[in-house]
């Protein structure tokens, strides 16, 4: 048997699927290698960041080297002043900022002081710093996850950077405040005040389930909650016209008020009759 005259074309296809890929590495290796350069500078927020308060900083970024990168600026990292009289900074909203091959970019952040009693940073010029420890990295990672930030975070960071008060701590909501004040009581061991002197250094505490009865006839029934030591008092509802026949009703009730891990009474009553009464626990 003859070869066959002639020959099958190859085409050889040399795949590199990393090859365009950007090269993922921190800010600050990728500064010590000499990969980027970097000036920080305080600088006003842009429109788009000014709701969010602290200080804005002006991040100018260029890539020495030939390939893509993609650089993790963490949660925690801070920035050292140039000049000591002035406040250091720290990030509380980490970001990864991708810089092509030689190029130069430059980045608004918004950052946080640390130092109150120190000047304000406008117009100072900063440099990469260190990452936050302990219980101030926790709290960033709490900013961070939890999206709070202008006053109430600026006001968080100071309690576990200066030693500030915990019920100066105001957030956009009384939830945000509660959910501020309540972390940082737990996160700094200190004392928490009674829950009568500020509610708002507890968890939110409530009360929830349902409630069953049959009722004989039509008639007006109040539900109301009773502590056990009859200290608190409030309604659900109050002289409620039901039909006769089996009824439910369910409930969720917060309050300020509430202990955490207590009984408290639901009672249906009509006029002084208690018609059922039932036991509930409260829960965060």
């Amino acid at each position: 048997m003859k070869a066959l005259g002639f020959l099958l074309p190859v085409v050889l296809s040399i795949l590199s699927p990393g090859e365009n890929a950007a090269r993922t590495i921190s800010l600050a290796d990728a500064l010590d290698r000499q990969l980027v350069s970097c000036i920080l500078s305080a600088k006003a927020s842009p429109d788009s960041l000014r709701w969010k308060g602290g200080h804005g900083l002006e991040l100018c970024l260029q890539n020495n080297s030939g390939e893509a990168l993609s650089l993790n600026l963490e949660t925690g990292r801070t920035f050292r002043s140039l000049d000591s009289s002035f406040q250091h900074l720290i990030l509380t909203e980490g970001r990864v900022i991708a810089l092509q091959a030689a190029e130069k970019r430059v980045f608004p952040l918004t950052a946080y002081c640390l130092n109150q009693s120190r000047k304000t940073p406008a117009g100072n010029r900063y440099q990469l710093g260190k990452m936050a420890g302990g219980i101030l990295l926790k709290l960033a990672g709490f900013l961070h996850r939890q999206r709070i930030y202008a006053g109430g975070a600026q006001a968080a960071i100071w309690v576990v950077s200066g030693n500030a008060s915990i019920d100066q701590v105001t957030g956009r909501t009384k939830q945000e405040t509660r959910a501020l004040r309540s972390y940082l009581y737990d996160l700094t061991g200190r004392p928490r005040p009674p829950r009568s002197v500020d509610p708002l250094a507890w968890p939110l505490v409530s009360l929830q389930g349902s409630i069953a009865w049959d009722m004989p006839a039509g008639m007006s029934v109040s539900l109301m909650i009773v502590s056990s030591d009859s200290s608190f008092m409030t309604f659900l509802f109050r002289d409620r016209d039901f039909p006769p026949g089996p009824r439910q009703y369910s409930f969720e009730f917060t309050d300020d008020a509430l202990v955490m891990e207590s009984p408290y009474h639901i009672r249906l009553i009509a006029g002084n009759a208690i018609l059922v009464d039932k036991q509930l626990i409260s829960r965060q």
